[in-house]
């Protein structure tokens, strides 16, 4: 009892609670019990209690009345602490917030460690609200967002009168405005989510990236989260955000499976109508296209009120032939900025003509696919209009999450280029809309359409598209090189470096490129590994994709790789330990060792199952069964399949269930029993037609 005492002891002290991992979760208590003491979570929880009790603390008599002195009250709810500054004898909160950032970073291992071993999401706040304080996630609107002001409204209706956890869906063909209406209704309605705005974007992107990004938020100035998978990473947001008055916006869905559902309130846009197959009716509002007086606004917000004066008809019959469409009407306005001469009577003929040219089908996407043929045609007239137009088909071969105007004009061909004259070629592109800016992150990116009418335009030309894809490969490999000892340059670069290492293997560069990017990208790796720092390269290998590399043909590459953690693993945490059983088991799996694959999967589940990790060993429990069915152990894999089924039910994980039942239907149809495999063919169908997964639903039609 002593010892325990002692370890608590220190591994809540300031000085030892950063190697809070390092305190025994284990501890053998066989003189009060049977079961083992976890004495990091009671050491977690003391720091926990010690820090936010702390502006409660009264100071001595005598001495100046510090923070700790002026607050009357600090509540302790469920996961929730709130100091309630208001009632001190303080008007501005400045100092308050600062305490409060403090403790934030102070506690984040704590809350971290406590989060992991179930015992709640805890965080702190203040009472009244002070921005800067609650997390908000959402980009501003661009400038010229107008009207949308009855959407808004009819919106906030159906997420403010559902239960917490609702799911509220916005649909509507492309350029339609949905991402737009998202970022103005999480800004106007700000107020109502007291727990924090919070924004995910599926657009090349998953949860695995998206996670580290709120996890970020939520944790200030902390060492980065780094989830090796995107299902451990989504099944994680959804326990982070089981909070009161928060609210989750999902931006640009693609399928059904990227949609969690944490106890929030939670907004969702897609183009996929089917993707909201696991959503109420009622809660789903489809988007429609600008009114008259809306159109007319946008065009006002570009356009000289002079022009539209001369003709409000024409322009109102633009809006009208662009049916009211956002981004054709944006794009269009842009074009007639630039083009002082053109009428709208002008403009609306040469759209008509771009539309029995191109032979457009009359589709939702054809008038933005039309005005953007026209930009694209104004722009080649243009003084270097041929770097224009190269530069815009480079988007297509950049990372969708976003890239630097140097990446762009490097994959374009003009790398050597001014820096000075290719930010203005490049801002002109941003100039008519055809590539947007976050300020936040400083990267362009481009809508979906855009980057498919670049894709369609580089595709035609296929020598054109492989020298831009091996121009924007050697970039990052120069990149990479140069900032080989500097591993935040190159995990804020990651998408750029994962998509250069794919266009290896596209070129025909595996052999003599891909080599290099290993090299370059692994030296920050074996450097901690040099110094003894084995979570913190675990983290490394996640953060940079080097995780999986296995994907791109490099199996023997990655054992390399993960071998000195396999040996050291002790120093891991355990669930870094049971993500690299459980990737070595994929590999040796992939490399046609079952056998050594399945020990690995055993071992990866004795953790996750020790720790609580269902989730986890439900995803195990599936490795290890696809393992002896390569074996041939049919009957053995369907036992595995069915204890993994019966996880993924109890946890209400609808996609897992679904592909258990499919993968126990393919075990079934081995052993010659059709029938049983059809029937749980059918069960696996209406699960993934539930949730909008094409993909899947193909595989198992297939089958």
């Amino acid at each position: 009892a002593a010892q325990a005492v002692a370890i608590v002891a220190e591994g809540h002290s300031e000085e030892q609670f950063l190697a809070l991992n390092t305190v025994d979760n284990n501890f053998p208590d066989s003189g009060l019990g049977n079961e083992p003491l976890n004495l990091r979570k009671l050491a977690a929880l003391l720091r926990m209690a010690d820090e936010v009790d702390d502006p409660y603390i009264r100071p001595k008599p005598g001495t100046d009345p510090s923070i700790r002195g002026r607050t009357p009250l600090v509540s302790v709810g469920t996961e929730t602490i709130v100091w309630h500054w208001k009632h001190s004898d303080t008007a501005e909160p400045d100092e308050f917030v600062a305490h409060l950032t403090e403790k934030q970073k102070i506690l984040v291992t704590s809350i971290d460690y406590l989060r992991e071993s179930g015992a709640g999401n805890w965080y702190l706040v203040l009472d009244p609200q002070v921005a800067g304080t609650i997390p908000f996630m959402a980009a501003r609107p661009v400038e010229t967002f107008v009207g949308r002001e009855s959407d808004l409204e009819e919106l906030h209706t159906i997420i403010k009168d559902r239960r917490a956890g609702a799911i509220t869906g916005v649909t509507g063909t492309g350029g339609i405005g949905k991402t737009e209406l998202a970022r103005m209704y999480a800004e106007k309605f700000r107020r109502d989510y007291p727990g924090g705005v919070f924004w995910a974007s599926m657009k090349g992107s998953d949860w695995k990236a998206e996670a580290e990004k709120i996890f970020g938020e939520l944790r200030p100035e902390a060492d980065p989260m780094v989830f090796p998978d995107k299902d451990k990473a989504g099944d994680e947001v959804r326990k982070l955000l089981n909070r009161n008055g928060a609210l989750l916006i999902i931006d640009n869905v693609n399928q059904g499976d990227e949609i969690i559902q944490p106890d929030c309130s939670v907004l969702v846009t897609t183009r996929n109508r089917d993707a909201f197959s696991i959503m109420p009716y009622g809660s789903i509002y489809s988007l429609k296209g600008f009114d008259e007086d809306e159109g007319l606004d946008l065009l006002k917000e570009i356009l000289s009120p002079d022009r539209l004066e001369r003709d409000q008809a024409g322009a109102a019959r633009l809006i009208k032939i662009l049916g009211g469409m956002p981004l054709a009407v944006e794009i269009a306005a842009k074009h007639l900025s630039d083009s002082p001469d053109t009428s709208f009577p002008d403009y609306i003929g040469l759209v008509s003509g771009k539309v029995d040219l191109l032979n457009i089908k009359d589709g939702p996407d054809k008038d933005v696919i039309a005005t953007l043929t026209l930009s694209l045609d104004a722009l080649a007239d243009e003084e270097n209009g041929e770097i224009l137009l190269n530069l815009f088909d480079a988007i297509s071969v950049c990372a969708e999450t976003g890239f630097r105007s140097k990446t762009l004009g490097s994959a374009a061909g003009y790398k050597d280029m001014d820096r000075m004259v290719l930010g203005r070629l490049v801002g002109k592109l941003h100039h008519r809309s055809l590539l947007e800016f976050s300020e936040e992150f400083q990267r362009y990116t481009a809508h979906p359409l855009v980057h498919q009418m670049a894709e369609a335009r580089l595709e035609a030309d296929e020598e054109r598209e492989k020298e831009f894809r091996q121009n924007h490969c050697q970039y990052f490999i120069e990149f990479a090189n140069a900032h080989s000892h500097n591993p935040q340059e190159l995990i804020k670069e990651k998408d750029g470096l994962w998509q250069a290492m794919i266009q290896t293997i596209q070129v025909g560069w595996q052999d003599e490129k891909f080599p290099l990017f290993l090299d370059y990208l692994s030296k920050p790796y074996w450097e901690q590994i040099r110094v003894e720092e084995y979570q913190t390269a675990f983290y490394y290998l996640v953060a940079v994709n080097l995780i999986i590399i296995h994907e791109l043909g490099q199996s023997r590459e990655l054992v390399e790789l993960l071998t000195p953690l396999l040996q050291n693993q002790s120093r891991l945490n355990e669930l870094s330990q049971a993500w690299i059983l459980n990737m070595l088991g994929i590999i040796h799996d992939k490399l046609g060792d079952y056998r050594r694959a399945i020990q690995f999967y055993d071992q990866a589940i004795k953790i996750v199952h020790r720790i609580g990790d269902i989730k986890n060993e439900g995803n195990s429990l599936m490795n290890m069964a696809t393992a002896h069915s390569k074996l041939g152990d049919y009957k053995r894999a369907v036992k595995i399949y069915e204890q993994a089924i019966n996880i993924f039910h109890r946890i209400e994980d609808l996609h897992g269930e679904g592909v258990g039942l499919y993968n126990l239907g393919i075990e079934y149809r081995f052993l010659g029993n059709y029938q049983k495999a059809l029937e749980l063919y059918e069960s696996a169908l209406k699960i993934m037609r539930r949730l909008g997964d094409i993909r899947s639903e193909g595989h198992v039609l297939g089958n």
